[in-house]
């Protein structure tokens, strides 16, 4: 499940940088996004993208300690 959440944070964001200038409808980006998935697919399952996502998780524990601190 953390995983997904990974991969929709990095689609998510890229989205959103693209809408800025994007005039695509959100049906034409689904069907980007499809055409897509295979790649992401196994980009996640290569060395390169599990090491990415281990560096994503323990920034994401490094900033929630931080916060748990701030709120402190």
């Amino acid at each position: 499940m953390v995983y997904l959440k990974y991969l929709w944070n990095e689609v998510s964001r890229i989205l959103n940088d693209f809408r800025a200038e994007c005039i695509l409808t959100k049906d034409q980006l689904k069907e980007f996004a499809r055409c897509l998935l295979p790649d992401i697919i196994a980009y996640c399952e290569s060395e390169t993208g599990k090491r990415e996502f281990a560096e994503w998780k323990e920034k994401q524990k490094s900033e929630a300690s931080h916060n748990a601190d701030k709120a402190s």
